[in-house]
């Protein structure tokens, strides 16, 4: 019977500690895709800019102009993305918050010993 009483802290204190894991794993390989994208656009726009030496004139005019452009446009999509994953970021903060004031007042529903041992197991698992 004792058991049953602490599964749902039980349960609860894993799905909190699963969402805190993923989320600090997802922080550090956005951060290092983001930086390796921009490595990318660079290392394109280098490459087209070499290209363009090869023209004389207008044509290598308006090569770089679309160089310029085409590495403008890479770095505004990358900054796209790189939004709505901040935006996921900050849906998950909530969704973790709102999981945890959920576990509180499941145990507030409880009494005694049961009742203190999922309070500090909330906590814990928020932290």
């Amino acid at each position: 019977m004792q058991a049953l009483r602490k599964l749902p802290a039980l349960l609860i204190i894993g799905v909190l500690t699963s969402v805190a894991v993923l989320a600090s794993t997802a922080m550090g390989t956005a951060a290092s895709e983001q930086m390796a994208a921009k490595r990318r656009i660079s290392l394109q726009f280098q490459q087209d800019m070499l290209g363009c030496e090869k023209l004389d004139g207008a044509a290598e005019e308006r090569c770089e102009r679309q160089a310029h452009a085409g590495a403008e446009v890479a770095k505004a999509e990358l900054e796209t993305r790189r939004q709505r994953l901040a935006q996921g970021r900050q849906t998950r903060e909530i969704q973790a918050q709102s999981q945890h004031k959920i576990a509180q007042a499941r145990c507030n529903a409880l009494s005694g010993r049961v009742r203190q041992r999922c309070t500090g197991g909330a906590a814990r698992a928020a932290s």
